[in-house]
């Protein structure tokens, strides 16, 4: 859930584009094709990529979360989106090299709520941050 609040703010590429040249499906049909060049994955990773300081994002994690409907949502790493998820479980997280499955299937509703009101919790403690970019 880190990699997709991070991508809300512009901190995080969700897929790294790669073009024809470099698809790498495999021998099950998985689709494994992301950018694998040091210098172009570096150049998404700038400071001046992102307008948030870390104190900011932090928060922005907290808020984003505190309020998420996870009873009618599901969230997508790969795509970045939020869509109605496709089953009743309390979390959905779709995996992304393997779309069609959740990677928080495991995680109970008593989790999800807890993890709801510490994120609220943080929210009123968390207000004291120092939200400059030198933080």
């Amino acid at each position: 859930t880190e990699i997709y609040t991070l991508s809300l703010h512009d901190a995080l590429p969700i897929y790294f584009s790669t073009g024809k040249d470099d698809t790498r499906i495999t021998a099950d049909g998985i689709d494994c094709t992301f950018l694998r060049e040091p210098d172009k994955i570096m150049k998404f990773f700038t400071p001046q990529n992102s307008t948030s300081s870390l104190a900011e994002l932090l928060y922005g994690f907290f808020e984003f979360y505190s309020e998420f409907d996870f009873n009618s949502k599901g969230i997508s790493l790969y795509t970045g989106s939020s869509w109605g998820k496709p089953d009743s479980g309390p979390m959905y997280l779709q995996n992304p090299l393997e779309r069609h499955l959740n990677v928080s299937r495991n995680v109970s509703r008593e989790e999800v709520v807890r993890f709801k009101s510490k994120s609220k919790e943080f929210l009123c403690t968390g207000k004291g941050l120092d939200y400059s970019r030198n933080a």
